[in-house]
């Protein structure tokens, strides 16, 4: 779209400018970090005037204003002369953001454009001399405006003049490029534009950039975000899908990443994938069914060999003894037993002789349980059990049951009594036990906190949530250098965030561990300013007082 279109199709496009109002703002420049998301949802912007000016509203030099600004409260420097100037259609109120408004001021009192942004460079930079001759020129030129267009006295002209050249001396250090708000703007409302009619393209865009530069945090951002707007969840692939990319699966509200991006898994693994998914069965092995003779050939042939043992048994005596082979006795041995050998070679290449020939019989199985699908794994492509074990606990076989069962049937396949190899003969008598044990398993999960661990070491980060943990939190980061920072994952919501526990609260927690939190109490947030402590309005951290670690097995 041109700019002109975007301005066209989100004039009133209220799913674009609710990504504001309620805070999905990943991917929207100037509105991602958390501070600028709780300032653009206070502000609620509803068109492109009110984006740039938040945009230029949030530079550090407007800090003094910002709060009025985002809480729409009424402002005037009830100077009726600068007032109109900087008023807009949109915006009723007289702040001075932007280059542009002084600008505008310096033209109307008579000082060309050029000279005007010599002026206003002069004053950003605080470059006094030059500053002194133009606020003459402004003086004079201002105070004429006000006399002659709006029927000022010389007094009164005067006081203001002063006033306003006050106001454009103390704003112009922090002032903004309305021309660079607006680009600015443009380039978060082309991305909130795309996000509310194209959100799992949009998402799924932005977790390729961000995977690829490995950026952990401002994936699970995203993930954390797509779930509470679109309700559209992130796996790591599932079996049939085209994992060798990035997938989505809009009737099941899922993105799914890329194969190669787990860890240990290389690109072959994930075409070895896509091929085997695409098939409904697939071969498990080769079964070799020997020579069947007729009975009576069979009969002839063991009285042949039988006959021929005892003659081929001396022969060899003899020769191991150091008879020469043109010995006389040897030759008669060799005599007798050469119409023998011709007799058998007859048998056996006579078609008459077989009731079968010996053949190899390749041996194919439905893909319709996972028992069968670990044996096309093993025999079809170029995985390993490490790899495989990873998929099983990143539910990436879910078709066949649950994490845990599968792992279950796993373990069997590869570890029980009569485990399965590639070369082992007798594979179809241990598949059928194999298919019998899965069947008698119920359709068990592994525990939470072993999926997340999964996610965490394999991934990066923790995708499972289950509303049926309101208590439980997974550990992905602790700093204890101080007060005592952890990142922890909601397992209930699929969130992440930061918490702060004191010195005298903290017992050993460890990544990848799950713990429950039991009592904690939201504070102040404070920073340090000129060495004084400070509290940040409106901005909490909390506190966790006390907390247990989840032992293996255990409960919430």
């Amino acid at each position: 779209m041109t700019v002109d279109e975007l301005f066209e199709k989100t004039k009133n496009d209220k799913a674009v400018w609710d990504l504001y109002a309620k805070g999905f703002t990943q991917c929207l420049n100037q509105c991602e970090q958390p501070k600028s998301t709780e300032r653009v949802m206070r502000y609620k912007p509803k068109n492109i005037v009110e984006l740039s000016a938040f945009v230029a509203a949030i530079r550090p030099g407007f800090k003094s204003m910002l709060d009025t600004f985002i809480s729409r409260t009424p402002f005037t420097y009830n100077i009726e002369s600068l007032d109109n100037l900087l008023k807009t259609k949109e915006i009723h109120d007289s702040f001075l953001m932007y280059d542009e408004q002084v600008l505008s001021v310096l033209i109307s009192a008579g000082i060309p454009a050029a000279d005007a942004y010599v002026c206003l460079k002069a004053i950003k930079k605080k470059k006094f001399d030059k500053v002194e001759a133009f606020k003459e020129r402004f003086k004079e030129g201002f105070a004429k405006h006000l006399i002659e267009d709006e029927g000022a006295t010389e007094k009164g002209a005067a006081k203001i003049v002063d006033n306003v050249w006050g106001i454009i001396e103390s704003s112009a250090s922090y002032l903004f490029n309305a021309s660079h708000a607006l680009c600015v703007a443009c380039d978060s409302l082309y991305v909130a534009w795309l996000k509310a009619h194209y959100p799992y393209e949009l998402y799924t865009t932005a977790l390729k950039i961000y995977s690829a530069k490995k950026n952990k945090d401002k994936v699970a951002s995203i993930i954390s975000e797509m779930k509470r707007y679109q309700n559209i969840n992130i796996t790591p692939g599932r079996f049939e899908q085209d994992n060798r990319d990035w997938l989505i699966d809009k009737e099941h509200q899922i993105i799914s990443q890329n194969l190669s991006s787990v860890r240990y898994m290389q690109k072959q693994a994930a075409e070895d994938l896509y091929e085997l998914g695409l098939k409904d069965e697939a071969f498990i092995g080769e079964i070799y069914y020997p020579d069947v003779y007729t009975k009576e050939a069979k009969t002839k042939l063991n009285k042949l060999k039988k006959e021929l043992k005892p003659l081929q048994e001396e022969a060899k005596a003899m020769l191991d003894a150091g008879v020469d082979a043109f010995d006389e006795k040897f030759l008669s041995l060799y005599d007798k037993g050469l119409p023998l050998e011709e007799e058998i070679k007859r048998i056996e290449k006579s078609d008459e002789s077989y009731e079968q020939r010996a053949r190899i019989e390749t041996k194919t199985a439905k893909l319709d349980c996972f028992t069968n699908i670990l044996r096309a794994l093993q025999m079809n492509t170029r995985l390993d059990t490490r790899q495989i074990e990873i998929l099983i606990k990143l539910n990436y076989f879910e078709k066949f049951g649950k994490t845990g069962k599968l792992m279950k049937v796993f373990d069997y396949f590869f570890n029980g009594d009569k485990k399965l190899t590639k070369t082992i003969k007798s594979f179809e008598e241990r598949l059928d036990g194999c298919r019998a044990y899965e069947a008698s398993l119920d359709d068990s999960d592994l525990e939470i906190g072993l999926r997340l661990r999964a996610e965490f070491d394999n991934v990066g980060l923790c995708i499972t949530s289950d509303p049926a943990s309101p208590n439980i939190y997974f550990v992905e980061e602790v700093d204890d250098k101080y007060s005592v920072k952890v990142k922890l994952y909601n397992v209930k919501r699929g969130t992440t965030g930061m918490v702060k526990i004191a010195k005298k609260d903290y017992h050993t927690m460890g990544v990848g561990s799950c713990i429950v939190i039991e009592k904690y109490n939201p504070k102040p947030r404070y920073i340090y300013r000129n060495g004084t402590r400070t509290a940040v309005p409106g901005e909490q951290d909390i506190w966790v007082t006390s907390y247990r670690v989840l032992q293996k097995g255990e409960a919430a």
